[in-house]
């Protein structure tokens, strides 16, 4: 089947849906689509507070009413081509896309380190996907020794609203000698530190995660210091990777860039191809560079 628009939106996330709805209001006569691969998603930056914040973690799922509802067209699809001669996308179904401008809002995925025995039951990456989050909350509920491994923003999150559950003894295990050491100065991180501690939160710095002992469910961590400890759960919130592999399919991807490069207006090497969110990358706040 082809199909024709005048905007075609891939990845139906906060960028997508923001991308596709601002559109709709400055552009009302064109025609707009958004392609994602499931029909119900979930906010990223909401996902730590899924475990004690949100009453009920279904909450923190994005569907398609807010787009149905200002006339913008929705397709469950996976786009795996993109042919910028002739300016169609291509999806798994076998579908064609004829587009005029093509917005890519394909996110980012999570990090996973080649840690040995980290493909244990117990250990959760933190994927974009409702079901398995859903498994994740779940059982974090039930353990009572959790390892939180990154000191950034999302582990951060994840070890305070962990140590807001009942009879849990939470560890935050990170590489680099403070918190939040790549975003901020020594004073704000042992702020950050002083509060998670207040809370229970047992932190280690300056050492690193070598492996996960366990006999197909983890059981232990062993550390960079030879040291180990019992854990029930782990959550993996070192950060993620921009999905850039469907950009590559239309060499929109850069060498030595590592998500696809950008203007200051969001658009590609393509002046008719458009990246936003985590796959794009980003200019520095104060250099522009």
């Amino acid at each position: 089947m082809e199909k024709k628009t005048d905007v075609l939106v891939i990845g139906g996330g906060p960028a997508g849906m923001v991308c596709a709805l601002t559109a709709r209001k400055y552009y009302p006569e064109k025609s707009i689509i958004v392609m994602k691969d499931v029909e119900e998603g979930v906010v990223p930056c909401g996902i730590p507070y899924m475990l004690s914040a949100l009453k009920d973690p279904r909450d923190n799922a994005s569907g398609s009413g807010p787009l149905t509802k200002k006339n913008i067209s929705v397709v469950i699809d996976r786009a795996i081509e993109i042919d910028r001669a002739g300016k169609v996308a291509l999806t798994e179904s076998g579908d064609k896309y004829n587009y005029d401008k093509l917005v890519l809002a394909v996110g980012s995925s999570p990090i996973t380190p080649p840690i040995p025995g980290i493909d244990q039951e117990g250990i959760f990456l933190v994927k974009k996907e409702l079901p398995y989050l859903l498994k994740m909350v779940e059982e974090m509920k039930s353990l009572r020794r959790v390892l939180v491994v990154g000191g950034g923003f999302i582990g951060i999150e994840f070890a305070d609203e962990l140590s807001h559950l009942e009879d849990h003894q939470v560890y935050l295990v990170e590489l680099l000698p403070r918190l939040l050491a790549n975003s901020f100065d020594p004073e704000f991180s042992a702020l950050a530190e002083d509060k998670l501690r207040e809370e229970g939160v047992k932190v280690m710095t300056g050492i690193e995660v070598t492996e996960f002992l366990g006999n197909g469910r983890v059981e232990k961590v062993r550390f960079s210091n030879g040291e180990e400890l019992e854990v029930d759960g782990v959550i993996m919130g070192i950060g993620a990777n921009p999905n850039v592999d469907l950009a590559a399919t239309a060499d929109l991807v850069l060498k030595g860039q590592k998500g696809i490069w950008v203007d200051e207006y969001l658009r590609t090497i393509d002046p008719d191809i458009f990246a936003i969110g985590d796959c794009a990358t980003k200019r520095d706040f104060y250099t522009r560079k």
